[in-house]
């Protein structure tokens, strides 16, 4: 099972670094374009099993810091965003 898990980690980590490295070769304008349309796609539309491996694409084929940076951050928040829901905490949690 685990190597399972970690081929479709893999898989969709590199279906991920192909399409975040256009935003490497891309006009400024364009790229500040891809960088606004991806954070609203990974907050409306990313959860469950693909956020890690759209976290580890984001962190290896980003070459703008900046974008790495906010793709991460809005991976960990779609994560977490993801974990609240699946697993509501009650006040006696806290």
């Amino acid at each position: 099972l685990d190597l399972e898990v970690q081929k479709r980690h893999m898989a969709l980590s590199s279906l991920f670094m192909e399409l975040l490295m256009v935003m490497n070769n891309a006009s400024v304008t364009t790229a500040e374009s891809l960088r606004g349309a991806l954070l609203k796609w990974i907050d409306s539309k990313v959860q469950g099993m693909l956020v890690m491996p759209l976290l580890t694409a984001a962190c290896q084929s980003l070459a703008s810091i900046r974008h790495m940076a906010e793709a991460t951050e809005a991976c960990i928040l779609a994560y977490f965003k993801d974990a609240a829901v699946n697993c509501p905490l009650s006040q006696g949690d806290v």
